[in-house]
């Protein structure tokens, strides 16, 4: 056998090992047949072997005196013996081979676990299940966390969905409810001495790039949630995305790329409630390694993170519900990163503490104000009741009821004493559906006169407009100094 040829071999069974830690199995499982009783693993019954069986059919490749198989006498070994030479590799103690202690395994013991990757019909039911055992009260916040395999948790069982889960019960919060097609209802890890439960529901896929690639190896995040129906069955009330790692390894212009993430986020505004909000958030520092071909790819991570926040600044500027969110900030580049790709558990950590003030943060902005103005009810009521008062005197008390309030502070739209995110996500409330969050809608935390003031920092255009949001974002960023 050429060289070249058995190279191109080698490189292709090497190739296969590294996607198999990043792609999802039921990726690859046969579509026809699941695994032998649904369990997890992969379905190789297509591909042929000698009668057609399952399993891989080398017999053309050849060996010594051309038997069937691979020749490897000519890559190293010891002393040059065939085979690799995978010394170099951890294992415990040194010695070759692949360090996975990382990787948890029930219990936390090193290896795969691969309880979750279903065969074909159990996963499915999962699915199915998940979907289902969702509480709609309007009392429940419904958070999804989606993306790739940060957000599965890759590397790190759980992820920073059980450091969020966690911080956010810190903050008083118990009436929240993650959902998505994957996970369970409940799972418990180790922190700080203690066990802890948390809410493991999700949409997060290894491998997934925004929508999937043709003759890409996963799948595309867009493809498989508009194939469950999931954000329509869930409704959830927050999406948390954090999606493009993957398609870091495709040679997309920018515009391909803001198409695709278009696509994703229009999908998802559609069938998530209309006061919900999207989160959409940058992806981290990549070191390369295994998982991503080698190379420095921090201009290429810079320049879609740029992508990402000019999106979620359209969308939020048009009065959609996305917002942008900064994952790559809150971490210290690949120090925070487990194997050049995924968090560690400190990285992990701090994305849950992030998404927990970002999450604490929109929320807040549902507390209803305290309503200190003379309402048009009275108005009425006090005209009609006194029968001798003049039209003159009429006039003037209409005149002091609907005048408006002097701006208390600028900017502070809901009216709770600090300039922050939540001022922007009720003007963008406001205007999106003004029947519940305007100035007499029907939520609670619809605007106030008085938020209505102090929200209308752009004196350009008259009344409340996306330029006043904008003007905000802009002071926070520190962009500007002060409202004129």
């Amino acid at each position: 056998m050429k060289k070249s040829r058995l190279k191109k071999v080698i490189s292709c069974i090497v190739s296969a090992l590294m996607i198999a830690a990043s792609v999802p199995y039921t990726t690859i499982a046969a579509d026809d047949e699941p695994a032998a009783g649904n369990a997890g693993g992969f379905d190789f019954s297509q591909f042929g072997g000698q009668g057609g069986a399952g399993g891989f059919d080398f017999s053309q490749f050849g060996g010594q005196g051309g038997a069937g198989g691979f020749d490897f006498s000519q890559f190293g070994g010891q002393g040059g013996a065939g085979g690799f030479d995978i010394s170099q590799f951890g294992g415990q103690g040194g010695a070759g081979g692949f360090d996975m202690s990382q990787f948890g395994g029930q219990g936390g013991a090193g290896g795969f676990d691969m309880s979750q990757f279903g065969g074909q019909g159990s996963n499915s039911e999962t699915q199915k299940q998940n979907m289902e055992n969702i509480s709609m009260s309007s009392d429940v916040i419904r958070i999804m966390p989606a993306g790739d395999s940060i957000t599965f948790g890759m590397g790190d069982t759980g992820g920073y969905r059980k450091y969020l889960d966690y911080f956010l019960k810190e903050k008083g919060y118990t009436n929240f409810d993650f959902v998505g097609p994957e996970g369970k209802n409940s799972a418990s890890f180790n922190y700080n001495g203690k066990s802890v439960t948390y809410d493991d529901n999700h949409a997060g896929y290894s491998g997934y790039t925004i929508i999937k690639q043709q003759g890409g190896y996963g799948g595309g995040l867009y493809d498989v949630l508009k194939e469950t129906d999931a954000v329509k069955k869930t409704q959830p009330n927050i999406i948390l995305l954090i999606i493009g790692t993957n398609d870091m390894n495709y040679n997309h212009t920018e515009s391909e790329l803001e198409k695709d993430l278009h696509t994703l986020l229009d999908f998802m505004i559609a069938d998530m409630p209309s006061d919900g909000m999207i989160f959409l958030s940058t992806i981290p520092e990549l070191g390369g390694g295994m998982f991503m071909g080698g190379g420095d790819k921090t201009a290429q991570v810079a320049s879609y993170n740029d992508l990402v926040k000019k999106v979620a600044n359209e969308y939020n500027s048009n009065g959609k519900q996305v917002t942008f969110a900064d994952i790559h900030g809150c971490l210290n580049g690949t120090a925070d990163l487990g194997d050049g790709v995924h968090p560690n558990a400190a990285g992990y950590e701090k994305m849950g503490k992030y998404w927990a003030g970002v999450v604490d943060e929109y929320l807040k902005s549902s507390k209803p104000a305290v309503t200190t103005t003379t309402t048009t009810t009275t108005t009425t009521t006090t005209t009609t009741t006194v029968t001798t008062t003049t039209s003159s005197e009429t006039e003037t008390t209409t005149a002091t009821t609907s005048a408006q309030p002097k701006v208390t502070m600028a900017g502070d739209t809901n009216c709770d004493g600090q300039i922050d995110m939540s001022d922007v996500v009720l003007i963008m409330q406001a205007l999106a559906n003004p029947n519940k969050y305007a100035v007499g809608g029907t939520e609670p935390k619809a605007l106030t006169a008085q938020g209505n003031a102090n929200a209308d920092v752009d004196k350009s255009v008259e009344g409340l407009t996306v330029n006043d949001a904008l003007k905000i974002q802009q002071y926070l960023l520190g962009i500007i100094k002060s409202f004129d």
